[in-house]
């Protein structure tokens, strides 16, 4: 046994001895480690992808994606302009949703041959007769008036009971309209139509329901 240790241990010492006296690699001084290689490339390619990135036209352009972060939003001032533009109302005069229908279509094709008769009897023409309709929606009633030739129709998002009070109204050959049901619109249209027929002989066309002629208003 112990001349098998000694054996064993002389083995050993051989080895360690032939590992020594074997020389060592040499170093590459000039070689750059790996690291540093893959650094330079993946600059060198990032640089190059911005520099043709702004050459191409703007609508070819890939948009860098956005991270999580980037995609918050302050809406304090959207909101506050958006709370701005309720505060305002779209008109300048007091209003009821339900009252706000357009009159449709036929209905204007229904009188086209009482409107040509009276411009025929001003010695006017569709173009020239001058339609007032005092009560704003929407200003449809310009654009159909209009599809038919009649092309001087007044409607002014305008106050027209303050237009009354100020004698703002405007100078028209007839008056034309279907007024709000709402309220005493319908009585105060009447009002208006009566004292300026008496007055100055303008005709009027207005789109009521039938029960108006049951009101007192409407005998008055």
């Amino acid at each position: 046994k112990q001349s098998k240790r000694l054996a064993r241990e002389e083995v050993s010492t051989d080895r360690h001895q032939d590992s020594e006296s074997q020389p060592a690699p040499e170093k590459n001084s000039n070689a750059t480690p790996t690291t540093a290689v893959d650094a330079t490339q993946k600059l060198s390619a990032a640089l190059s992808s911005e520099e043709t990135r702004k050459q191409q036209p703007e609508h070819k352009r890939k948009k860098p994606k956005l991270s999580g972060q980037h995609l918050k939003v302050d809406v304090s001032n959207s909101t506050a302009s958006s709370s701005t533009e309720e505060s305002h109302p779209r008109y300048s005069f007091e209003v009821d949703d339900t009252d706000h229908c357009e009159t449709p279509l036929q209905a204007y094709r229904d009188i086209l041959d009482v409107l040509d008769r009276l411009a025929k009897s001003l010695h006017k023409t569709r173009a020239t007769l001058r339609i007032y309709d005092p009560y704003y929606c929407d200003g449809g009633v310009k654009k159909k008036l209009a599809s038919f030739g009649f092309t001087s129709v007044i409607n002014r998002n305008r106050d027209f009971y303050d237009d009354i009070d100020k004698n703002l109204t405007p100078g028209y050959d007839v008056l034309v309209t279907n007024p709000p049901y709402s309220g005493m619109h319908m009585e105060k249209i009447l009002a208006f139509c009566s004292e300026s027929s008496t007055k100055t002989q303008k005709p009027f066309l207005l789109l009521l329901p039938h029960f108006v002629y049951t009101k007192d208003y409407y005998q008055r």
